[in-house]
């Protein structure tokens, strides 16, 4: 009932993007399989050269983002997550409230 048709489940930020905090989809997803496919062409960048940048951006929050910002396949069957739903609170804030309506909760 919380995904409805969704064959794509990927959580937003509450700074700027999308996030590998948690992922979901349906056997056989068109974009996990693309992104598997594409992973290694990307574990080793020139521009990797501090080893946090190089997790961020070979497989990590901000290679992922990309790849679903330049994946040109089917995007409406995809549920992004707003930040708030699942208790991300902005880096600018220590604790965020969650919400009431959500299914997720901070222990």
């Amino acid at each position: 009932e919380i995904l409805g048709d969704a064959e794509l489940v990927l959580p937003q930020t509450p700074n700027l993007g999308l996030t590998n905090a948690f992922m979901a989809s349906v056997n056989g997803s068109d974009f996990m399989a693309h992104i598997i496919s594409i992973l290694p062409e990307h574990a080793n960048k020139w521009y990797q050269v501090v080893r946090h940048w190089h997790i961020m951006t070979s497989a990590g929050p901000t290679f992922l983002w990309a790849q679903y910002e330049r994946w040109t396949g089917d995007k409406s069957r995809s549920l992004i997550v707003p930040a708030a739903f699942w208790g991300k609170c902005s880096i600018c804030k220590s604790r965020c409230k969650d919400l009431e309506t959500s299914p997720l909760h901070h222990l």
